[in-house]
């Protein structure tokens, strides 16, 4: 019996590190990157890496412009204006690079034809435009996104009202206050002179009825 149990603990472990070296082995092969020495495929891996870093340069300014603070504030003085005249710039350049790894692409698929360059170059070059692709589109959406943030702040901030307008609203009521106050203060002073004027002439009369 106890033999049975080593047996069987032996096979159980034999297999776990059999599993855990087909694991890493499939990890490593993951991992590893095809190297390109045909001259079409060098030509295709320099292309793609320029639409790349030219995208990158792009969306780093985008980002740095509508960037929010931790209060979800935009960090500079922007307009809805300028934020869409911003957004439009920014879009019309991914959208640009956009093009030009659709290109690259194409011209790669070209080469394939004409076998300029291995499949397995082929294959690599291929993920990695479209791989570039798919994140030149996600950051075009990520910019949109970024815009409506912008404006929803700016209408936030649009809509609360500002301590120094309150400030001056109660000002404009006490000026008001104090304007009516001398109106009644005139008033009095007028009923003053008529009653003052009233006893002038009722004294007048009695004089002459004298």
């Amino acid at each position: 019996m106890k033999k049975a149990i080593v047996a069987v603990t032996a096979v159980a472990l034999t297999f776990s590190a059999a599993t855990s070296a087909n694991a890493q082995e499939a990890k490593h092969q993951t991992k590893k990157v095809v190297k390109v020495k045909s001259k079409a495929g060098k030509s295709i891996a320099k292309k793609t890496t320029a639409v790349s870093s030219d995208a990158k340069k792009v969306k780093k300014s985008a980002n740095d412009y509508f960037k929010v603070d931790k209060k979800g504030q935009p960090k500079k003085a922007v307009t809805k204006a300028k934020a869409n005249k911003k957004y439009h710039s920014y879009k019309g350049q991914l959208n640009k690079k956009l093009n030009e790894a659709k290109a690259v692409k194409k011209h790669l698929k070209a080469l394939n034809k004409k076998d300029a360059l291995t499949k397995e170059e082929y294959t690599a070059l291929l993920a990695q435009i479209t791989q570039l692709e798919a994140q030149i589109k996600a950051d075009m959406e990520k910019l949109q996104e970024a815009l409506k943030d912008v404006k929803k702040q700016l209408d936030k901030k649009h809509d609360k009202p500002k301590k120094a307008d309150c400030d001056d609203d109660d000002d404009q009521d006490d000026e008001d206050k104090d304007q009516d106050d001398d109106d009644d203060q005139d008033d009095d002073d007028d009923q003053d002179d008529d009653d003052d004027q009233d006893d002038d002439d009722d004294q007048d009369d009695d004089n002459d009825n004298d």
